[in-house]
C-alpha cells in the first residue's frame, strides 16, 4: 500500500492533477461561493492552501525515497 501510494506521488500527471485542482479550487466559480463572508472565505483560502502544500511535501518525500532506493551509497542529508 505504501510503496503503490509514494508510486502514485511521484507521477507526473499527479502533479498536473495537483496543479489543476488548485487552479480549480482558488478560481472563481469555487471561490466565490466561500465570498459570502469573509471569514469564511479565508478560512477557505488557508484550508486549500495548506491541504495543496501538505500534499506538495508528500510528493518531495515521494521523490526522496525512490531516489534513496535507486541509490542506497547516497546518504539523505536533510537538516
Amino acid at each position: 500500500m505504501k510503496k503503490k501510494l509514494i508510486n502514485l506521488l511521484a507521477k507526473t500527471g499527479f502533479s498536473v492533477l495537483l496543479f489543476c485542482l488548485g487552479l480549480l479550487l482558488f478560481n472563481w466559480p469555487l471561490s466565490s461561493i466561500a465570498n459570502t463572508n469573509i471569514e469564511l472565505f479565508f478560512i477557505y483560502l488557508f484550508l486549500i492552501w495548506s491541504i495543496i502544500i501538505l500534499i506538495l511535501f508528500f510528493i518531495s518525500k515521494s521523490y526522496d525515497t525512490i531516489t534513496s532506493q535507486d541509490n542506497p551509497d547516497i546518504k539523505n542529508t536533510n537538516v
